[in-house]
């Protein structure tokens, strides 16, 4: 599902494409460059946004194992909770253009990284989280590295 978000978006912002091909094609003999800065600190950070936005993980239910005051709002003990992750992952108050497909809002620390969420939380934490960002980053390495972006000319 999040690979299948992650091309659709780019589909319509690919100011990301550009730059992760320049800088691909301009790494020198030592390969490509580690770190924030590098085309691997690009791709995590539109994986990161990728997942903020697809939202691989809509809702959860769980269970109040006992009362708990929500501002003023008491949620009884033995009562089902359904937590939205996509109310969390598009919330405002956390982030400035929730909306809007920004993968360098990681690297602004924009992003709460309580609030992210995309593979659960605590014991529910999904075991292939790191599976699945590996699978997406291998694709999208070799859809940037193989193929070239061809804007065509619209004739009137």
């Amino acid at each position: 599902m999040e690979l299948l978000c992650s091309v659709c978006e780019k589909s319509y912002n690919t100011s990301w494409l550009r730059r992760r091909n320049q800088d691909f094609h301009t790494q020198g003999e030592h390969g490509v460059e580690k770190g924030e800065n590098g085309i691997r600190g690009t791709l995590c950070l539109v994986i990161s946004e990728t997942l903020r936005m697809g939202n691989t993980i809509n809702a959860v239910w769980r269970k109040a194992l006992k009362d708990v005051d929500i501002k003023g709002y008491v949620i009884p003990k033995g009562w089902g909770i359904l937590t939205s992750f996509s109310s969390i992952h598009l919330d405002e108050e956390s982030y400035e253009n929730p909306y809007i497909f920004d993968p360098w809002r990681w690297k602004r620390k924009e992003g709460n990284p309580i609030n992210f969420t995309p593979f659960g939380g605590g014991q529910r934490l999904c075991p292939g989280g790191d599976f699945s960002r590996l699978e997406v980053a291998i694709f999208l390495h070799h859809l940037v590295t193989c193929y070239r972006e061809v804007i065509e000319e619209v004739i009137d």
